[in-house]
């Protein structure tokens, strides 16, 4: 299939292709007839554990992606750095937001219209492949500054009320962890972060407690709930979820609430939000279609939310 890709990407007269390489594809060796020029590293945390059993085994799988290329990118700030600079190919080159490295906020700044750290260092490793693709420093940093985000990434639902109403498809321990504390930095003193989030069935069940704990850290109020459980039941995965909130012995009904059906789980965030408040909802982002056993249902969240805020809205008149 990818290299059916590639053929028509060649044919549609295309110099460059970005494919984003999974764990799963390298460790299978689907990839293995693919020829990399640049291979650019995120970061690397515990993820697909019921697949790869650990970190190490989960690194070596990405560690692949790092064979054979003229450049390796890799990000200084995440703990993969050293361990797959060891394995790397090529030019290694270097990126960070906070310490010396080979591309820095300081050597290639830029302003960009997404302020997270996470985006930000993100904005730095695609400039640096940019770059080393020969791409003028001008137009990269014309780009990334003009580059407003993508759709169910820290997308904002404005629907005419007084509360911030947050899509992200944060999905793992760290991809929430980061999501949460970058909204804990926008809001005001008075004024709630709730989350909306769920685990998906049959995937790696060792996030589950660790998302909810994370949850349990840096949200006021988080509503527990479904997110693809396929064949699995969903009052079961938010149990596992619970178990961080109570490890940090948080209230039920209180602190944090467990309604499996989403658009009521959704619908009630709303109703809870204040002026001022951050509504967040995690886990579904971009995507068309929920999981339940062996199907696939419609679904966009960003309807299901505007849906939600314009009801209340009504209800308020």
């Amino acid at each position: 299939q990818i290299q059916k890709l590639l053929r028509k990407a060649v044919d549609g007269g295309s110099r460059y292709f970005v494919l984003e390489a999974t764990s799963h594809g390298l460790e299978q060796n689907r990839l293995a007839f693919t020829s990399f020029k640049v291979a650019v590293a995120t970061n690397i945390t515990s993820d697909h554990m019921d697949y790869h059993k650990n970190w190490q085994n989960y690194a070596t799988a990405k560690a692949k992606l790092f064979k054979n290329v003229q450049y390796s990118v890799l990000n200084k700030d995440d703990k993969s750095y050293e361990f797959l600079k060891n394995k790397a190919s090529g030019t290694v080159v270097s990126y960070s937001v906070k310490q010396k490295a080979d591309y820095s906020l300081e050597k290639f700044p830029f302003k960009s219209k997404i302020q997270e750290e996470y985006n930000l260092s993100n904005s730095l490793a695609a400039a640096s492949a940019a770059s080393l693709l020969g791409v003028p420093k001008g137009k990269i940093i014309a780009a990334v500054q003009t580059f407003s985000g993508i759709s169910g990434r820290m997308q904002e639902v404005e629907a005419g009320q007084n509360f911030k109403a947050i899509i992200d498809f944060a999905h793992t321990p760290n991809s929430l962890k980061k999501a949460l504390t970058e909204l804990r930095k926008k809001k005001l003193p008075k004024s709630k972060l709730i989350a909306v989030f769920g685990a998906a069935g049959e995937r790696d069940k060792s996030k589950r407690p660790l998302m909810g704990e994370i949850a349990a850290n840096l949200a006021d109020i988080s509503i527990i709930t479904a997110e693809d459980p396929r064949r699995e039941n969903p009052n079961s995965i938010i149990s596992q979820i619970t178990q961080g909130f109570k490890k940090l012995k948080k209230a039920l009904d209180t602190d944090y609430f467990m309604i499996p059906d989403r658009s009521k789980a959704i619908n009630f965030a709303v109703n809870l939000a204040g002026p001022a408040d951050i509504v967040a909802f995690f886990g579904k982002g971009h995507e068309k279609s929920m999981g339940y056993g062996k199907k696939e249902y419609a679904w966009d969240e960003v309807k299901e939310v505007r849906k939600a805020i314009e009801r209340k809205l009504k209800n308020e008149k």
